[in-house]
């Protein structure tokens, strides 16, 4: 489950946290209220392509993180084994996160060790594994 979102100089977002309950949660706003843009953000963490435009105006970098609880009680056991194939520890939650560069460079963290955003694509895969339970 999604647990909160935090994110930083992407596109007109300077800084902004978002935290999610357990349920169904909502994101309402007017139009142009930047639904759309914590949508992008989430996605971003999540391994879906990056482009330098994400950068917020005059910012050399933007930030995007997702933090998820994870219950290991719910885990069959191929998702499990192909976490544990990933080098990835998910006893304490799982953290996602993306840099993006104002030069088109980004990188990707999985609970804080570096990640390629292939390893982190799979990982949002198999996170959707364990909605489906």
């Amino acid at each position: 489950m999604l647990q909160e979102l935090h994110i930083n100089n992407f596109s007109i977002i300077d800084d902004a946290s978002v935290e999610f309950g357990k349920g169904f949660n909502v994101i309402t706003g007017e139009t142009g209220a930047g639904k759309s843009i914590i949508i992008n953000a989430l996605s971003l963490s999540l391994g879906e392509r990056a482009a330098s435009e994400y950068v917020r105006s005059g910012e050399k970098e933007a930030l995007v993180e997702s933090l998820f609880e994870i219950s290991q009680k719910k885990l069959s056991k191929s998702v499990n084994e192909a976490i544990k194939d990933l080098g990835v520890n998910i006893d304490e939650g799982l953290i996602l996160k993306r840099i993006i560069s104002s030069q088109g460079k980004n990188r990707a963290y999985i609970n804080n060790s570096m990640a390629n955003v292939q390893t982190l694509s799979d990982m949002s895969v198999h996170m959707q594994a364990l909605e489906e339970l």
